[in-house]
């Protein structure tokens, strides 16, 4: 009797335990919105506009899985859309949900690569912890990060098949995927695809800067 007698608060105290992680539990995805962390500034944004037409930056390394990955591989078989990664910053964390997305949308025809500044380990890590399905190459000493210009997380650029920059973007939100959504759908050649930004932010977000801890150069 006496443990029948513990057991029954026990079982109530369990019960409200639960009723208030209920009332106080985290929205799902759909309930909120992101917020911008870091906003791009009209200066990034021109420089970003101004690579348009501009001859791309090569693209020759070793992704974290260790495969060649050259750029000139990439666009020869289409265009090519690359995501630019700074390891630990939550604004990458925020947008890849989105570049997951446009991959599984145009993947077919378009190939996407991710640009991360740490080595092979830690951005194979990264790769798993965000479920990318796309290569991702290791830029520990930001090579290829400056080559492109990107000030900070959250950039991307398309490259068309013909080496040249299409478009290159300083951050997101939802008027900004909305637009890398209809250039990834010419450069596919499909029927633009129908992607839920909602919850994106509704200001022009970019993410942490990449001169924050820089590596040494050489």
């Amino acid at each position: 009797m006496r443990i029948a007698w513990i057991a029954l608060p026990a079982s109530l105290l369990l019960a409200g335990a639960g009723l208030w992680m209920g009332l106080h539990a985290r929205p799902s995805f759909r309930d909120f919105t992101l917020e911008a962390r870091h906003r791009f500034t009209p200066q990034m944004e021109r420089a970003a506009a101004d690579k348009a037409h501009a001859s791309a930056p090569g693209l020759d390394a070793v992704d974290a899985a260790g495969h060649p990955l050259k750029l000139v591989g990439l666009t020869g078989h289409g265009s090519t859309f690359l995501v630019f990664i700074k390891d630990g910053c939550p604004c990458s964390s925020d947008a890849q949900p989105f570049f997951n997305r446009f991959f599984e949308a145009y993947g077919a025809k378009v190939a996407f690569a991710g640009v991360i500044d740490v080595e092979s380990a830690p951005a194979a890590r990264w790769a798993a912890d965000h479920t990318m399905a796309y290569p991702i190459v290791p830029d520990y000493r930001l090579k290829v990060v400056r080559a492109y210009g990107a000030v900070s997380s959250a950039y991307s650029a398309l490259i068309g098949h013909d080496g040249k920059i299409v478009r290159m973007w300083p951050g997101y939100s939802r008027a900004i995927l909305t637009d890398i959504n209809k250039k990834l759908s010419a450069a596919a050649g499909m029927p633009e695809r129908p992607i839920d930004f909602s919850v994106a932010p509704t200001e022009p977000a970019t993410g942490c800067s990449f001169s924050e801890v820089l590596p040494p150069s050489g």
